[in-house]
This record gives C-alpha cells, structure tokens and sequence, in this order.
C-alpha cells in the first residue's frame, strides 16, 4: 500500500482544543480534517460547535504549517453572538458602495464575489492596492483596522439572462425584474437585470475553478473579483 492510499484510508486530522474566551474554560477537544481548518489563522474565521457559531479569537500555533506538523492546534472562541454586541471592528476589508437591491443580501456580504470584464483589469488596481493594505496590517482575527469603501458603477456588464441561463444549465432561477437569483450544479449566481440583460454579476460563495466557471469566463470575458481577498481569477 502506497502513502497515497494510507493518506486516502487515513486522512490527516488535526487535534484541536477549544477554549472559551470568557470562562478560559475547555469547551471540546476535537479530531478535525486539515482541509477544514483555515491555512492561516489571521482573518476573521467563525466555526461551528454542536450547531453553534463560534468566532475565533485566538490561535496557537497560527499558521497550518506548524499545526499540520504538530497535529495540535489551540482555538481560544467566543459566541458569535456575544461578540458581535462587543466588537467594534469590521469582520471584512471592503465593501461595495453602491447598496444592496435584493432582499436577504447584507452590506458586508453584497457583490463581494464580482465579475467584471477583463478588460477592467487596470482600473482596478487602486481599488486591490487598497483592500490588500488592509489585509496586510497586521493579524486581523478579530476584525479588520478599517474599510475600504468601493464606488464602483454596477452596471459593467451587458449580458443577456436567457443566454446566461442556457450557459450554465441553471437549476433554479428567480427574476423579478429587476434582479435575478440562480442556482447552478456548481454555484449560486445573482445580479441585477434591466430589460433582459445583466448590468452586475456576482456569486454567493466560490471554492474552486470548474468547466462551468471555464465555460463562463471565456464566452463572456469575465474575471472573478474576490474583494475580500484583493485577488482576481480567472486571468
């Protein structure tokens, strides 16, 4: 049996200790998968304990490369909900400054997963300049120094929905008009539509580069921007 096999029987997991912040009492000692913990402790990161959220405000050691060596690692959390009524920083780096127009979408989580056309590239390097410094200040675990504000027009884009729609074998669409929300296979799509064509487009989440990802980039010249993480795929 090769260690590929062993690694695929027996998957790397990581003993992790959590301790409440406010009692400094153990809470739950835990086998977890390295491919569920974060690389790096250093932005703001929430897990789930027996169905509740926690937010992480302290790790030992910080990066995974310590912690995949040593199998240990140390999280000191506190209710999400206890820390939201305390904290005073942001839990992003940006957010858009144009506000949301569809219901159920908050400030810090509207059009942070972006795309833009290609040939935008340039005109956003002051904006991922900006967001970058601020990722870059410092460990921002417990929230970010400050915000950047994007004022960026929404309407960058002139697609047709029903080509779109076609493109991506959607699922399951809603459009009321003057916006749309659809699911995919692969991803949860949603944007702003004037008269049957998109102006904005964005995703809810994004983990990994897929065909349909491909697929869509190509035909209509796309680049994903994640804003929270002043990066750009697709290029």
């Amino acid at each position: 049996m090769n260690y590929l096999t062993l690694l695929t029987l027996f998957p790397k997991k990581i003993n992790v200790t959590f301790v409440d912040a406010t009692s400094n009492q153990v809470l739950s000692k835990r086998k977890i998968l390295k491919e569920d913990l974060p690389e790096v402790f250093d932005k703001p990161t929430v897990l789930t304990l027996d169905n509740e959220a926690w937010q992480v405000l302290d790790a030992h050691p910080v990066s995974g490369d310590d912690f995949h060596y040593s199998k240990k690692l140390t999280l000191k959390v506190q209710r999400k909900e206890e820390f939201d009524k305390l904290n005073q920083r942001s839990l992003v780096p940006t957010i858009s400054g144009i506000s949301t127009t569809i219901n159920g979408f908050a400030p810090t989580q509207w059009m942070q997963l972006q795309f833009l056309p290609v040939d935008m590239m340039p005109a956003l390097e002051h904006d991922l300049s900006a967001i970058t410094a601020i990722l870059e200040s410092g460990n921002n675990l417990i929230g970010y120094p400050s915000v950047y504000e994007r004022n960026r027009s929404l309407n960058s884009l002139a697609i047709s929905l029903k080509a779109f729609l076609e493109l991506i074998n959607v699922k399951d669409v809603e459009n009321s008009g003057d916006y749309f929300i659809a699911e995919s296979n692969g991803y949860s799509y949603y944007g702003i539509v004037e008269n049957g064509v998109i102006s904005s487009l964005a995703l809810r989440r994004f983990e990994y580069v897929d065909d349909e990802f491909s697929l869509l980039t190509e035909r209509f010249q796309l680049m994903l921007v994640d804003w929270c993480n002043g990066s750009v795929i697709g290029l």
